[in-house]
């Protein structure tokens, strides 16, 4: 259950999509993770699912292993697929210990009565993300860079800090390199590089990378100090588990592995909604960052 608080707080972030919000964006924690917030692209218009134990309108009457099947291989209960933006590509790297502590922790949350639209996808959904997943352990926490990995993984991190192509596919010799263009509220936002290149994290030591992830603090540059914009749910992360991330994104220094190079994919959101790069003209398209995907189903028109 801890455990399971700690996941969703933190780097799996369910809450940043699940959690109701009010027509300000703001969170309605007595509402909890039951959902209705609307992702309006081209590709698709999409709500995020009610995750309460609610029978009628949640995940009540799901076993613990359609509620498995559901976030890691993007199977629902009837067979049928859930579509972006859900991060099932990253979430099939979760360990069998972590998605039994996140299905602890969603059946311990209060059931909220909350009926989601459907979803509406103007483009063809996958039969399938893969093979069944099973047996999946995570690296010793000893490996700093292994288990670090699989913290990036899980956390999708990856999802904003690569490039796109034409089609919307991950620019894989471009992995971590950043560049990626995000609008919002705030303007615009691009995502660091985050390899060591000399544009990247080369002159960063690996406590300025963990307070960059945990308090959103960049290093001082002539500009001031920013505030980055995924800090606020990486700092639940854990203190102990920062240095990991920390060595897995500065990779000791060292350039990226091929083997890393093959753990790190693209949610099938930032594939299909074709978001554009710093190096292309356009706005964005993120499905996660956009001012439209902030928007709770209450405010549909």
């Amino acid at each position: 259950m801890d455990r399971g608080k700690v996941l969703m707080d933190g780097i799996v972030a369910c809450g940043n999509c699940h959690f109701a919000r009010d027509d300000k964006g703001q969170l309605l924690r007595s509402r909890g993770l039951s959902g209705g917030m609307l992702f309006d692209e081209p590709p698709f218009k999409a709500y995020a699912a009610n995750i309460t134990p609610d029978p009628a309108t949640g995940i009540g009457k799901w076993t613990d292993a359609q509620l498995k099947k559901a976030i890691r291989e993007g199977v629902r209960p009837d067979g049928s697929v859930i579509g972006p933006p859900m991060p099932i590509e990253f979430y099939r790297h979760l360990s069998d210990r972590d998605l039994s502590a996140i299905v602890a922790y969603l059946r311990a949350q209060p059931a909220v009565r909350n009926e989601v639209p459907k979803s509406i996808y103007h483009m063809p959904l996958p039969p399938s993300y893969g093979p069944a997943v099973k047996n999946v352990n995570a690296p010793p926490a000893s490996n700093k860079v292994r288990y670090g990995e699989y913290l990036a993984n899980i956390g999708h991190c990856m999802e904003c800090h690569t490039q796109h192509g034409e089609k919307g596919e991950l620019l894989r010799d471009r992995l971590g390199a950043g560049g990626l263009v995000c609008e919002g509220a705030w303007g615009k936002s691009v995502s660091r590089n985050l390899t060591p290149h000399e544009s990247g994290l080369k002159g960063w030591t690996d406590a300025q990378i963990a307070k960059a992830v945990r308090d959103g603090v960049d290093v001082p540059a002539a500009d001031g100090v920013r505030v980055l914009q995924e800090h606020q749910r990486c700092r639940h992360g854990g203190a102990d588990r920062l240095p990991a991330v920390a060595e897995a994104v500065g990779l000791g220094r060292q350039e990226l592995t091929g083997a890393a190079r093959g753990h790190f994919v693209t949610c099938t959101a930032c594939r299909r909604a074709g978001r554009e790069s710093i190096s292309r003209p356009g706005p964005s398209r993120c499905p996660v960052s956009s001012t439209r995907a902030r928007r709770p189903a209450s405010r549909r028109r």
